[in-house]
């Protein structure tokens, strides 16, 4: 999966930015539950679709995301977060196996579960680092996730503990916004409104 980047660091201030551009940016500089902002635009609950969870092996660019060795046992995660039906985020989570708890990295491989309702049913304490953002801008790619509408707006981010409540976590997730979602946040989050 190509993301362009667009900007280094987060978070982004959507102040004075106006229509889509202020959706991106609200979109991308959510720091708390991805989950349940998506529950307050939509008024309804969101659901996690997973479409697999498997363990491997880090490549050179896991590793370097995980800050681990080449090598190192990590957990791929790919799941869909749906409101009624439709698909509004793809998201691909990177677990390091030897830094995350096993139970929740058991959790993570076979429920269907968004990862921000495990961590809060966890009473984990976690924080966002080197939140990046950007595009993905080829459509034959976007095609594949099952999304349409490219370019689609995208982030990153390492996901560790902030305190010694709840599990220990390491994590790298990267989260591509569907066109639908936009839309909906460039009209206000209205229930039954796209933009």
């Amino acid at each position: 999966m190509k993301i362009v980047q667009k900007r280094s660091k987060l978070p982004v201030h959507a102040a004075g930015a106006g229509g889509v551009e202020a959706a991106k940016a609200g979109l991308i500089a959510i720091e708390g539950s991805l989950t349940l902002a998506i529950e307050r635009i939509y008024g309804a609950l969101v659901e996690a679709e997973l479409i697999r969870g498997f363990f491997s092996e880090a490549d050179k660019d896991a590793a370097a995301s995980l800050n681990i060795n080449t090598g190192e046992k990590i957990l791929v995660r790919e799941v869909w977060l749906k409101v009624r039906g439709e698909r509004l985020v793809y998201a691909l989570t990177l677990v390091d196996c030897s830094a995350t708890e096993k139970g929740l990295v058991e959790a993570l491989r076979a429920v269907s579960e968004p990862l921000g309702k495990l961590l809060e049913a966890l009473k984990a304490v976690y924080e966002k680092l080197d939140m990046q953002s950007g595009v993905m801008d080829d459509e034959n790619e976007v095609r594949m996730l099952g999304m349409h509408g490219a370019p689609l707006n995208a982030r990153s981010f390492r996901l560790v503990n902030a305190g010694a409540q709840g599990p220990k976590i390491n994590a790298f997730v990267t989260e591509v916004f569907s066109r639908e979602l936009t839309e909906r946040c460039v009209s206000g989050g209205r229930p039954g409104e796209k933009g």
